[in-house]
């Protein structure tokens, strides 16, 4: 029994000692790269070891296996699509967990996972270089050429629940193919006080009147009547992840390479005095709460949504919106414009607010005609 148990410990440890001696010994010969070894790794624990041979077969020694499923694991070409593979998730212009879609021949569209919103649309291509890449470390994979549409803050989603808004989060559940791969969509749940949705938005290219056009298609499983999910884009619309959304893909801007990371900093103690005393001498604390919603949304959800960190454009772009108010960022309530505060006060109240810590919100459910929780 004893012999055994050291047959059963011990043959297991000898052969993952082989596979390093061999995976190194492969590397150091130039046979393969690490990030091949990784990948027939991947692709051994997901599709079996046959499956990862059959692709050594194919790809190191030209054996032709054209009647074995996917031999190259989903890295063939697949017809109208511009690259192969033609779907990738990873960094992108300095983000992290970006998923990217080669629509067409130098048209791609890349989505946010963190936000599972859509990021940036372009006509162009995507430099990759990294280490996964090129072995060099420090630089990221950035999109080149002209973007046709780009969303640098993000969605924000929302549960419709008989008309009333609930701020939502989100989380990204991967990517999927349909038949033959030859359509891809991201997968994501939308949670908000008790109700869960689970999406598939499905990206295509489209045209209308000769011009091109991005068709976002929402697909989801059985819901109950009266609850929808949607979202707000940075810019302020307002769509519902329900049928297909289009966007208008006309002109473009030249996309500019990314300077460096901007992580945001945190502000000190002047600015935070004199943004707290801005609000405490302003109307703010009538519609907002530091860390509840009144009306509008509590400083630790705005600053939630920017991670708690001063970031130039976020405060430019704030700042704006409260001398000048609006709606749709954060529900349909109107917000009062401030005409009479300087651009000085309004920039030192936003900086405070982005400094308050973030939490995530837990907004109560809407309430029947007997006050009591609505139930769909």
């Amino acid at each position: 029994m004893k012999k055994l148990l050291i047959v059963l410990i011990g043959l297991p440890l000898l052969l993952a000692l082989l596979l390093v001696g061999v995976s190194i010994y492969t590397v150091q010969s130039g046979v393969a790269s690490r990030s091949d070894l990784e990948f027939l790794f991947d692709h051994a624990r997901r599709d079996g070891i046959v499956a990862a041979y059959n692709t050594v077969q194919t790809h190191l020694y030209g054996v032709d296996l054209s009647d074995v499923p996917d031999p190259s694991y989903g890295r063939e070409e697949i017809a109208g699509r511009g690259h192969a593979p033609w779907v990738i998730r990873g960094n992108l212009d300095e983000r992290p967990r970006v998923l990217k879609f080669a629509l067409a021949e130098g048209i791609w569209a890349a989505y946010d996972t963190e936000s599972a919103s859509l990021y940036q649309v372009w006509e162009g291509d995507i430099e990759f270089a990294g280490a996964a890449y090129d072995y060099r470390h420090g630089p990221q994979p950035t999109s080149r050429g002209n973007a046709y549409a780009r969303d640098a803050q993000g969605s924000r989603w929302f549960i419709e629940v008989a008309g009333e808004e609930l701020p939502a989060t989100v989380r990204y559940l991967g990517h999927e193919y349909g038949p033959g791969r030859a359509t891809a969509g991201m997968r994501f749940s939308v949670t908000a006080a008790g109700f869960a949705l689970e999406l598939t938005e499905w990206p295509e290219l489209g045209a209308s009147d000769g011009e091109k056009t991005l068709l976002r298609e929402f697909r989801g499983g059985d819901t109950p009547g009266g609850v929808t999910a949607g979202f707000y884009t940075g810019s302020g619309e307002r769509h519902l992840a329900d049928g297909t959304v289009t966007v208008a893909l006309g002109a473009t801007t030249p996309i500019n390479p990314p300077s460096g990371p901007d992580r945001g900093r945190e502000a000190g103690n002047e600015e935070l005095l004199r943004g707290e005393q801005v609000i405490a001498n302003s109307d703010c604390l009538a519609c907002h709460g530091e860390t509840h919603r009144i009306s509008g949304p509590a400083w630790s959800q705005v600053s939630g949504k920017f991670r708690g960190k001063i970031q130039e454009e976020v405060v430019g772009a704030l700042t704006a919106k409260v001398i000048e108010g609006g709606m749709g960022n954060w529900g349909t309530i109107v917000m009062p414009g401030h005409p009479d505060m300087s651009e000085e006060d309004a920039r030192a109240a936003v900086t405070y607010i982005l400094s308050v810590p973030p939490q995530e919100a837990d907004p109560a459910p809407p309430l029947d005609e007997n006050g009591e929780p609505y139930v769909a």
